[in-house]
């Protein structure tokens, strides 16, 4: 009977440990899909930006041109607050570039710190599976014994 106890103790702390696995596997997996749409957002993101610019790009050329057949007319002013704008613009962007750079690098970090704190999970949690384990040899020989 004191036997049969142990064999249940031991194959409750079993499951239990087999739960843990099952559990962290699921984390893992859904932590892998997390990260694949992170990646296609910023995927679309970058290329959403990338068409802003090109349009912001092609009307700043659009302006330059015209801004160079009418330097010698009554509109030179009118063109030049134009010109300005776009300079306002571009120097918006640039400064958004930058922003957008901080903040990947502020993201990466923050990846590499949770992706460090969770193999320090995964470490603990293979440590007392080992020691379980390693519980459930010794229980196991000793009712052998």
């Amino acid at each position: 009977a004191l036997a049969t106890a142990r064999y249940r103790a031991v194959y409750r702390r079993i499951v239990l440990v087999q739960a843990c696995t099952r559990r962290l596997q699921q984390r893992r997996a859904y932590l892998a899909e997390l990260q694949q749409i992170t990646r296609v957002q910023r995927l679309v993101r970058a290329q959403q930006q990338r068409q802003r610019y090109l349009r912001q790009r092609q009307l700043l050329i659009r302006v330059q041109a015209y801004a160079r057949t009418a330097l010698a007319t009554a509109r030179y002013r009118a063109v030049y607050r134009r010109i300005v704008l776009v300079q306002a613009c571009t120097r918006r962007l640039q400064q958004r570039r930058a922003y957008l750079a901080e903040l990947q690098q502020i993201t990466r970090v923050q990846r590499l710190v949770r992706a460090q704190q969770q193999r320090q999970r995964y470490l603990r949690q293979r440590q007392l599976l080992i020691r379980v384990q390693a519980y459930a040899r010794t229980a196991l020989a000793t009712a052998r014994y």
